[in-house]
């Protein structure tokens, strides 16, 4: 699989769109947080600044500001690179010799020579255009600090101890003397003069401009965001790579006569092994994918071909897998895209799987299956309307915008893709009964185990009940096994069904006690569904199914609890349809715990109370009750009837014995209306 030819392909497919996303960055440019918005009128005065603020974690980062750059700017780490318009304070004011102690005069004297030589050179440039010729034009008056002082470096510099000062500095008009007497202070308390660096994080604080008509002027163009500014550093970096690249052959896209990556990573391998590293900081794109040998297993790769194949990476990254977070910020992202003739947009894994109420399980469920459905037939449509016929998909670890691990490359037939995924989204479920507006009701689906693994991470805790009382979110490192199984057709791991199992069946806390039933069904649904995808993905069925042939002490005892489970809580029904009090949790559910521990001495007590008390209150409910003394007596002819804990595969006799339950009870409830049609299995 060709990915970066097929990336590259798609870059331009979607870089030719008339509503292109303007998350898609075009070359050369890079997207930075900007910290101070600079306000100039059109002939290059200054009129305000205003210094942007963090927000918190997880909302719409309006600081997020696209930036053209060189290769070695967009990647520079100590080295004197100045990007294109947004740069540090440090590259773009020239009179910070100003502002600076007598030790550190001409510390940024070469960052802003370079970034003003850069400027005039774009700007002496056939693809110069408005925006930078009137930044250039303010700049060069070198008044940047002196302007700002008062409005962005006396509030960040000045302590509370400072306040009556500062407000004297300013009835005095000498802002910018007490600005630079306390900047003094930082860079003496810093003490970095020998690197000729004064430490202070004012030196790097980003600026940005916006271009104003006049002072009245509320809207003014916002420069990071002008289509014109990017498309002229584009062709002037075209220029600039024609007359100073390295010419060569890019072996992926079959031209001579490009300009070829950096000498020390100039190629790429094959990709045959499973681990690669992509380095989001070099924009100049050094692919290096897995350990490689010798030269005759890499290949060459044009500086556009890669650049191109990386800005399509971080585009799907940004659009799909910005929702798997830890307190550490991003962890991980899987992204997923068609190739075909041109290569086309695969939909967004959010439009899949986003519902507007995750936590109603009405809602949530009914929502889920028709977005899947409709995202299924979309795929499908897209893929053969643009001749694509297979499917790439790429997981992540670690993409912070420096650099990215590629843990998984892998290719898919279109049709197996939606295949896989309708079987798993058909099946993989488990109903529920819910109580809601003084009426019991079966749901949709807790839904399956793969959106319990998306929101579970994004909810932080919230998914499961609305509150923050979940104990079984799924981990980025599990959605990612569950997107191989489900998108490839793999086995569930083990040890996943074992913690799921464990989690389902720990003794519940007070504040899942409140929540009761729900809760309850939404943790053993999961574990269920994980269970029954685990022992029959062969024959590609995630449902539970009951064999009544299997004699393991496990399934046994996993179905007698899901007797006990079903006439505790048909009990629980009847008992609220004759007004009674309802319990939050029934005697099976706070139980469970128990039963898998000592499911002897927990089995025993609810005998008693089956046979004592729910049956000769509900005889109809004996033929579930039969259900269980039959199994029991399975268990007391194998001499399996002991009170060792179970393992977790018990689970899986559970799940398809309460499904069985339920549908024998639906067939019940119609033939008492349909009496002819009552089946022979129930009649009997």
């Amino acid at each position: 699989m060709n990915w970066i030819k097929n990336l590259a392909e798609l870059y331009d497919m979607m870089d030719r769109k008339e509503d292109r996303d303007p998350r898609l960055l075009p070359l050369y440019h890079s997207a930075v947080n900007a910290d101070i918005t600079v306000t100039i009128d059109s002939q290059g005065n200054f009129l305000r600044a205003e210094k942007l603020n963090k927000v918190e974690f997880g909302e719409k980062d309006f600081r997020m500001t696209r930036v053209p750059g060189t290769p070695d700017s967009l990647s520079r780490s100590n080295q004197i690179a100045p990007r294109a318009m947004m740069d540090r304070l440090m590259y773009v004011a020239g009179d910070f010799d100003d502002l600076l102690p007598a030790a550190y005069e001409g510390a940024y004297r070469k960052h802003h020579n370079s970034y003003m030589k850069q400027m005039q050179d774009w700007i002496a440039s056939p693809f110069s255009c408005e925006a930078p010729e009137t930044v250039c034009r303010y700049l060069e008056k070198n008044t940047l600090l002196h302007d700002i002082a008062g409005p962005i470096l006396l509030p960040m510099l000045s302590k509370a101890t400072d306040k009556e000062q500062a407000e004297q500095a300013v009835k005095e008009d000498r802002v910018f003397e007490f600005v630079k007497e306390l900047y003094a202070k930082g860079c003496e308390q810093k003490g970095t003069v020998a690197k000729k660096k004064t430490g202070m994080a004012l030196d790097k604080l980003n600026i940005r401009w916006c271009i104003a008509a006049d002072e009245k002027d509320e809207h003014p163009a916002e420069t990071w965001r002008l289509d014109d500014v990017a498309d002229s550093w584009v062709q002037y970096m075209h220029d600039v790579m024609e007359r100073t690249g390295t010419r060569g052959f890019d072996h992926i896209t079959c031209k001579d006569n490009v300009v070829l990556v950096k000498n020390w990573f100039p190629w790429v391998m094959a990709p045959t092994c499973n681990l690669s590293v992509i380095s989001g900081n070099r924009q100049d794109c050094q692919y290096r994918f897995g350990p490689y040998s010798n030269s005759k297993q890499m290949y060459g790769v044009g500086l556009e071909t890669a650049d191109k194949a990386m800005r399509m990476l971080r585009y799907l990254i940004e659009v799909q897998g910005k929702r798997y977070y830890d307190r550490n910020g991003i962890t991980g992202a899987i992204a997923i895209w068609a190739n075909g003739s041109s290569g086309c947009e695969m939909p967004d894994l959010d439009t899949i799987f986003e519902v507007e109420k995750p936590d109603d399980e009405t809602v949530w469920g009914r929502l889920y299956h028709s977005r899947m459905s409709r995202a299924l037939s979309g795929i499908r449509d897209i893929t053969q309307a643009e001749g694509a016929k297979t499917v790439g998909l790429m997981e992540f670890r670690k993409t912070s915008p420096g650099r990215v691990a590629i843990v998984q490359c892998v290719e898919i037939s279109v049709d197996e893709l939606c295949s896989n995924l309708q079987q798993w989204y058909e099946n993989a479920e488990w109903l529920q009964t819910m109580y809601q507006q003084k009426k019991w009701f079966q749901t949709m689906g807790v839904p399956t185990a793969l959106t319990i693994a998306r929101y579970g991470t994004l909810a932080r805790g919230t998914c499961m009940v609305g509150k923050k009382n979940d104990n079984t979110n799924i981990t980025y490192n599990w959605y990612s096994q569950l997107v191989k199984c489900i998108f490839f057709h793999e086995q569930v791991p083990m040890y996943m069904v074992d913690n799921l199992v464990s989690l389902a069946t720990a003794i519940p806390n007070s504040s899942e006690k409140k929540v009761g039933q729900v809760y309850f069904e939404r943790k053993i649904g999961i574990a269920c569904s994980m269970a029954a995808a685990y022992y029959n993905y062969k024959e590609k069925v995630y449902e539970p199914m009951l064999n009544r042939e299997i004699m393991d002490r496990n399934y046994l005892f996993g179905r007698a609890w899901a007797c006990v489970e079903f006439i505790c809580s048909e009990h629980r029904y009847y008992q609220g349809r004759k007004g009674k009090h309802q319990v939050n949790m029934t005697f099976a559910e706070k139980n469970i715990s128990g039963f898998a521990n000592q499911p002897c001495d927990v089995m025993g007590q609810a005998l008693k109370m089956v046979k004592g008390v729910y049956i000769p209150q509900y005889p109809f409910l004996e033929w579930a009750a039969n259900e269980l003394e039959e199994i029991i007596s399975c268990l007391d002819a194998e001499s399996e009837y002991t009170n060792s804990p179970l393992r977790a595969n018990w689970i899986l006799g559970y799940s398809s014995e309460k499904m069985d339950l339920k549908a024998r009870k639906k067939a019940i409830v119609e033939a008492k209306t349909q009496p002819s049609k009552m089946p022979e299995a129930v009649a009997n």
